[in-house]
């Protein structure tokens, strides 16, 4: 095992404080996705370093953030770029869970899509 190896172990992030990405208007289980508060830092460093819009703003709020369809759809554009930047597949099956909610709430109207630090 190389020394940086358990960075691609989502083991490692079983403690971390959870991140929510959820349809507003969602009702079931399906319509959030959890992540570790590690790995969301990872991506908004990534969109960061890239000097992206969307996601560095997006990085930490005591309160949750809210994005309406539009913005939504900036998000998804983020994510993608910054998935297509990286060799992580552990970094990839989080984008894809976050992209999965996203895509949801394209056709919503405000208030479309949820991001709770918990």
């Amino acid at each position: 095992m190389g020394r940086y190896d358990d960075r691609f172990d989502p083991r490692r992030y079983a403690d971390d404080p959870p991140v929510r990405v959820f349809l507003v208007e969602g009702v079931g289980v399906d319509d959030e996705f959890w992540l570790p508060e590690r790995l969301w830092a990872r991506i908004v460093a990534i969109a960061s370093a890239y000097e992206l819009h969307l996601l560095p703003v997006l990085g930490w709020s005591d309160e949750p953030r809210f994005l309406n369809a539009q913005q939504s759809l900036g998000l998804l554009d983020e994510l993608e770029f910054v998935a297509a930047q990286v060799d992580d597949g552990l970094l990839d099956t989080v984008i894809e869970g976050i992209v999965r909610q996203v895509r949801k709430a394209r056709g919503a109207s405000k208030n479309a899509l949820g991001i709770d630090f918990s």
